[in-house]
C-alpha cells in the first residue's frame, strides 16, 4: 500500500534524504535546509546548515547531517558528520571529520552498513570501524549482481536483495534475457552446516561470480562432506606500503601468504597462485601428482597430460592448472622457418638475418616486458627454492639482458610513430594502448608479418577464433612459436584457474575432493567458456571446439540473410572467420606440444625491475646489475 503524503514548503527533494521517527513525524533533508513535518506533511519546523547538500544518515541510534566543505582556491574538500537533534533540528557537539567514504554507505533501517566483497559490515561513522554482519561465505547465494544500492537491510539479522542480472549467454547468436527477483535473507537459529569439515580457499584476486558459482554447486552437494569458504587477500592488501609503486604491496602480501602457509596459519587451498613459483617446493604446498595417481583420481588419459607435466617442478606438481591459454609469438615461415621453439642463440640467428625493413617486435615491445616474459618461461634457470640458490650472477642471465636491450624498446612509455599510441605502464608490465586517429590505412600486426614488415607478434590463444584469425590473415604459413628459453620450449601454458593445496593443511583429502570435482567433464566446459580458456580434459575442449564450429556456422547463416521484415542486409554487417575441424585439430596439436608454463617470482621481479633500467639506458654495466640482482635476490630468497 503507498501513501501520499503533500509536502509543505519543500519544493526542491533532489538528493533528499527522508526518515520517519518514532512519534510519526518526518525528518527531511533537502538542499541546504533540513525540514521537520508532520505525518500530514504540514512543515513543523526548518533549518538551513551551511555546507550541507541535503545526505543525512541515521546510526547508533542518532541522526547525523553531512556537510562539505569546498575550498575553491586549493580544490580541497572536508567532510564531516554532525549530529542533529530531530525535533528541534539543534546541530549538538563538534562535527567529525568523514572517516568512511559516504559512497560507500548503505543506510540500514537500524543503522549504517557497508559492502565489500567478503560480506556486509555494519559500520560506526564516526570512526569507520565495523564488523561483518554477513559473510558470503554463510550462505549459499552468488551475491554477483548485487550493489549498495539494490538492498535493504532490516537489521544484522534481516536482509533484502534485489536481484537484476543478464542471463549467461556464450552463444551470440540468441539474445540474452535480463531476470528478477528478490532474495530475502534471516539468520537461522542453528549452523545449518554444523559438522562439516570447512575448507579455506585463499587467492589474491577477488570472489568472482563464476568461482562462486562452482563452490556452491559443491557446497549444496549433500553427499559432500565439506564445505568450502573463501579468502580474497585482495581485501586485504594495504597500498600504504608505496603509493608510488603498487606492485610492492602486492608483493609484500604474497610474502605474507608464504609466510603464514609455513606457519600453519594459511588456507587449505590456493587459487591461482602458479604465478608466484616461490610457492612450488613441499614445505609449503602438497604434490598433487599423487592424489592424480590415488584412488579417488583423474585417468591422466582424458587430459593433456603434457599440460599437468608442464607445471611441475622437479617431478612434482604443486600447483594444477584448470584451465589455461596458450601464449607465445606467431610469426609467418618464410620469416623463421617451420619451428615450435629456439634457444637464445637460435633467436638471435634468425633475428639478425632479417631484412633491414623488417621490425623484430612492434612499437611498445619494452625491454623490462621482454625480459620478463623470457624470465617466466625460464625461471628454474635462475631460482632453486629448494635449496634457497638464485643464479642471476651468470652469462645466461646477462644474454637475456642483452636481447631484451637490443631487440626490444628501452623507454617503456613512449609515442608510437605509426599508429599514434601511447606505451603505458601497469602492475604486471607494459602495453600498448592505440591511437583512435590511426587512420583506416593501419595494417594490422598479423598484416605486417604477411607483408615481411614484422617479424613476431605476442599471442595468447584461447580459442579456434584465434586459430582461424591468423591462418586467414597469413595464408596458411602461420607459425607458433615460444619465448626464447634455454631449452628451446615451445609455446607456453598462461594458467587461467589453478588451485594447490598447503602443506599444512589437516584436511588434504577433503581439498582435493574439492579439485577433482572441478575436473569434471561438465564442469571443465563450463570453465572453459566463462573464463574464455582451453579445459585440462580433452572431451571438454572437443566439446567447446564443436559447439563454437556450429555457433560460427549459424550466425554466418543468419547474417547472410535478409530480414524480411525489415528487408535488412545482414551481409553487410560482416561475418566471422569459419572455423572448421582442421582449426580444432590444430589447436589441440597446440596444446599437446605445451611442455613450459609461464610463471615468475613477483618478489624477484621488483627487484630486477629496479635494477635494469639503469642498464637499458647505458648507465650501468650488464655485470654491474646482474650482481646486484644476485645479491638483493639472495636476500630476498633466505628471508622467506
Amino acid at each position: 500500500m503507498i501513501k501520499e503524503i503533500p509536502l509543505e514548503g519543500i519544493e526542491d527533494m533532489w538528493n533528499a534524504h527522508l526518515f520517519v521517527l518514532e512519534n510519526g513525524n518526518l525528518l527531511i533533508g533537502s538542499g541546504s535546509t533540513v525540514y521537520l513535518v508532520n505525518e500530514s506533511g504540514a512543515k513543523l519546523n526548518s533549518k538551513e546548515i551551511k555546507d550541507f547538500h541535503g545526505t543525512m544518515v541515521f546510526s547508533d541510534g542518532k541522526y547525523y547531517v553531512y556537510c562539505e566543505e569546498f575550498n575553491e582556491q586549493t580544490f580541497e574538500s572536508k567532510s564531516t558528520y554532525q549530529e542533529i537533534d530531530p525535533n528541534s533540528l539543534e546541530l549538538k557537539g563538534d562535527p567529525k571529520e568523514d572517516n568512511m567514504a559516504l559512497w560507500g554507505l548503505i543506510q540500514g533501517s537500524d543503522g549504517c552498513y557497508t559492502m565489500t566483497s567478503s560480506g556486509i559490515k555494519s559500520i560506526d561513522i564516526l570512526n569507520g570501524e565495523g564488523e561483518y554482519i554477513l559473510d558470503w561465505n554463510w550462505v549459499d547465494y552468488n551475491n554477483d549482481s548485487i550493489t549498495q544500492e539494490n538492498m535493504l537491510i532490516k537489521s544484522s539479522d534481516e536482509i533484502v536483495l534485489f536481484e537484476s542480472c543478464w542471463e549467461t549467454q556464450t552463444d551470440i547468436t540468441k539474445m540474452s534475457e535480463q531476470h528478477y527477483a528478490v532474495v530475502t535473507l534471516t539468520r537461522a537459529e542453528k549452523n545449518p552446516h554444523a559438522g562439516k569439515t570447512i575448507i579455506e580457499l585463499g587467492t589474491m584476486g577477488y570472489i568472482g561470480g563464476t568461482l562462486k558459482d562452482y563452490i556452491i554447486a559443491y557446497n549444496t552437494e549433500t553427499s559432500n562432506k565439506s564445505r568450502i569458504i573463501a579468502r580474497s587477500y585482495a581485501d586485504e592488501l594495504n597500498y600504504e606500503v608505496d603509493p608510488e609503486n603498487p606492485q610492492k604491496s602486492y608483493a609484500e602480501m604474497i610474502d605474507r601468504v608464504f609466510l603464514d602457509l609455513m606457519a600453519g596459519d594459511g588456507p587449505d587451498l590456493l587459487m591461482d597462485f602458479s604465478e608466484y613459483n616461490q610457492f612450488n617446493n613441499e614445505e609449503v604446498l602438497v604434490d598433487i601428482n599423487k592424489f592424480i595417481d590415488g584412488d579417488n583420481g583423474l585417468k591422466r588419459d582424458d587430459y593433456f597430460d603434457n599440460v599437468f607435466r608442464a607445471f611441475e617442478t622437479k617431478g612434482k606438481m604443486y600447483q594444477i592448472p584448470i584451465c589455461v591459454d596458450i601464449t607465445g609469438f606467431v610469426s609467418s615461415s618464410d620469416i623463421v622457418g617451420q619451428r615450435s621453439g629456439w634457444t637464445y642463440d637460435e633467436f638471435e640467428n634468425v633475428i639478425q638475418g632479417l631484412p633491414k625493413n623488417t621490425s623484430v617486435f612492434v612499437d611498445g615491445m619494452s625491454s623490462s616486458n621482454l625480459l620478463q616474459s623470457m624470465i617466466s618461461v625460464a625461471s628454474d634457470s635462475f631460482i632453486d627454492y629448494e635449496k634457497k640458490t638464485v643464479n642471476f650472477d651468470t652469462a645466461e642471465f646477462r644474454k637475456l639482458l642483452e636481447i631484451s636491450k637490443r631487440y626490444a624498446t628501452n623507454d617503456p612509455v613512449q609515442m608510437n610513430g605509426e599508429g599514434g599510441g601511447m606505451i603505458m605502464e601497469s602492475g604486471s608490465g607494459y602495453y600498448a594502448v592505440g591511437s583512435p586517429y590511426g587512420g583506416d590505412d593501419e595494417l594490422s600486426e598479423l598484416e605486417k608479418i604477411a607483408n615481411g614488415m614484422l617479424a613476431l607478434s605476442e599471442t595468447y590463444i584461447y580459442s579456434l577464433d584465434t586459430i582461424a584469425e591468423v591462418k586467414a590473415e597469413l595464408k596458411g604459413k602461420q607459425v607458433f612459436v615460444g619465448m626464447p628459453s634455454p631449452n628451446g620450449s615451445g609455446m607456453s601454458a598462461r594458467p587461467m584457474l589453478t588451485l594447490a593445496i598447503s602443506a599444512q593443511s589437516k584436511h588434504a583429502e577433503e581439498a582435493w575432493d574439492f579439485i577433482r570435482f572441478m575436473f569434471n567433464e561438465d564442469q571443465q566446459v563450463a570453465y572453459s567458456e566463462n573464463y574464455s580458456s582451453i579445459p585440462i580434459n580433452r572431451a571438454a575442449l572437443d566439446r567447446r571446439n564443436a559447439s563454437q564450429i556450429e555457433m560460427v556456422k549459424e550466425y554466418n547463416k543468419m547474417m547472410g540473410e535478409k530480414d524480411p521484415t525489415s528487408s535488412v542486409d545482414y551481409s553487410k554487417m560482416g561475418l566471422m572467420t569459419d572455423i572448421n575441424e582442421e582449426d580444432a585439430q590444430e589447436l589441440v596439436k597446440l596444446v599437446e606440444n605445451v611442455s613450459s608454463i609461464s610463471s615468475t617470482d613477483l618478489g624477484i621481479m621488483v627487484i630486477i625491475d629496479e635494477e635494469v633500467p639503469g642498464y637499458f639506458k647505458g648507465e650501468r654495466t650488464a655485470e654491474d646489475v646482474s650482481k646486484n640482482i644476485q645479491n638483493r635476490a639472495t636476500t630476498k630468497v633466505h628471508e622467506r
